[in-house]
């Protein structure tokens, strides 16, 4: 089963995060992340396999050693190719890159790391709108979302672990929290 380490918005910023998905939904454009329950969030890395309790100790001294990072999600966005995603990019800050740096050097180990998006050095931190949409349900979702009331201006406070499967269409539920741990103890 793969995991996910991530960073999540601040309860403020989430809802906004939110409520762009439920616009998006309400326009015929899935972003599935709002039925598959997903948490607005920027994602450090994917695992094929990992082992929850394992990590619990490690991950929690990390968390507990970061501070809550600020972040602007200033834009949105879509990976080139078949894949279909959009998002909101925020402003890469130096904090931003450490703190992702920081944590794959901290945890290098740990099975390796999957996920092209996801790797040091080529890293696109982002926070998903839509998965999987075809070119005409891009082009709509990038216009309401260069129309949103931007940027969503919050704090990443929190590292989760999440256990989700892999679909055809991407993640699919129900997601599995294994734990939240509040960023600076």
């Amino acid at each position: 089963m793969p995991y996910a380490v991530e960073l999540l918005l601040d309860v403020d910023a989430a809802e906004r995060v939110r409520s762009l998905w439920e616009r998006l939904t309400e326009a015929g454009i899935p972003s599935r992340l709002l039925e598959i329950e997903s948490t607005p969030h920027v994602t450090l890395a994917v695992y094929d396999d990992l082992d929850p309790d394992e990590a619990r100790g490690p991950f929690t001294s990390f968390a507990a050693e970061e501070t809550p990072e600020p972040v602007s999600l200033y834009s949105p966005g879509a990976f080139p190719g078949p894949e279909g995603v959009l998002y909101l990019a925020p402003v890469v800050t130096r904090g931003l890159l450490e703190l992702h740096a920081g944590f794959h050097e901290r945890f290098a180990e740990l099975d390796e790391p999957t996920g092209k998006y996801f790797f040091p050095g080529a890293w696109v931190p982002h926070v998903t709108a839509g998965l999987h949409l075809t070119e005409e349900q891009l082009a709509a979702g990038f216009s309401i979302l260069r129309q949103a009331d931007l940027p969503i201006e919050g704090r990443l406070d929190r590292l989760e672990l999440l256990e989700f499967q892999r679909g055809p269409d991407g993640p699919t539920g129900p997601l599995n929290v294994h734990y939240r741990l509040p960023l600076g103890g």
